[in-house]
């Protein structure tokens, strides 16, 4: 604390410059004497800026169709909102709990809406605050996968005609049903002669096929399918 000085108290007062450590504006009062001179008295301001004090928002992941707003709320209803960052900048063993001002909320929101394609985008924060430091935030990155999505295969008899026969998978699993994807490329599913074959869906195709991934080892993906022999008709 600083208080005036004048000529009826300056002999008490200390002689070196008093320590400042939060930051604001400082008046310092001082009262000058030397021999031969009228007394000066006087105040000096003495500004010590916030410092810079970075808060870095973490990375999150979703899978398409994953609702972004349900994790923002998750992550401003969490019960150590401030641990949700690191921060870059604290000084003289200062930490979150001691400098940041407490009652002040973070917010945190992002760039992405649901059914936003596969791909990444930001995530931002507001509302921190602390006394003695300027807040900037590094925004996050919220990366956004592929759905993985399962097949059904129809129960179709075949019996050889002589023509080429093939089966074909339906894509189950979508996020939404309007999602334009199909199972597009395949292996094995076409065949002329009477047998058994292994059917396997190698590709999507689509104009969201890229928001959708077949998982490695996906059994669906596979189908045992058979052409029958046909019946010989003898006439006698």
């Amino acid at each position: 604390d600083t208080m005036t000085v004048d000529a009826g108290n300056y002999k008490n007062m200390p002689t070196t410059m008093p320590d400042f450590t939060d930051a604001g504006t400082h008046v310092v009062y001082y009262y000058a004497v030397c021999d031969n001179y009228k007394p000066v008295p006087g105040t000096v301001n003495v500004n010590i800026l916030p410092a810079p004090l970075t808060a870095i928002i973490p990375d999150e992941v979703l899978t398409y169709g994953d609702d972004p707003k349900a994790l923002m709320d998750e992550l401003q209803t969490a019960e150590t909102k401030n641990e949700q960052f690191t921060f870059k900048g604290f000084v003289s063993g200062d930490t979150a709990e001691k400098a940041l001002t407490q009652g002040n909320e973070p917010v945190f929101a992002t760039s992405c809406a649901r059914y936003d394609n596969v791909g990444m985008y930001q995530i931002t924060a507001s509302g921190l605050a602390a006394k003695n430091y300027s807040i900037s935030y590094q925004p996050g990155r919220l990366t956004v996968n592929p759905k993985a999505v399962s097949f059904t295969w129809p129960a179709t008899d075949y019996t050889y005609s002589g023509a080429e026969q093939q089966i074909m998978a339906s894509v189950a699993g979508k996020a939404r049903e309007e999602d334009e994807v199909e199972a597009g490329v395949y292996s094995g599913n076409k065949a002329i002669a009477a047998g058994t074959y292994t059917a396997q869906v190698t590709a999507l195709t689509g104009a969201a096929a890229g928001n959708y991934i077949i998982a490695e080892g996906e059994e669906t993906a596979t189908d045992k399918w058979t052409i029958a022999k046909a019946q010989n008709r003898f006439i006698i």
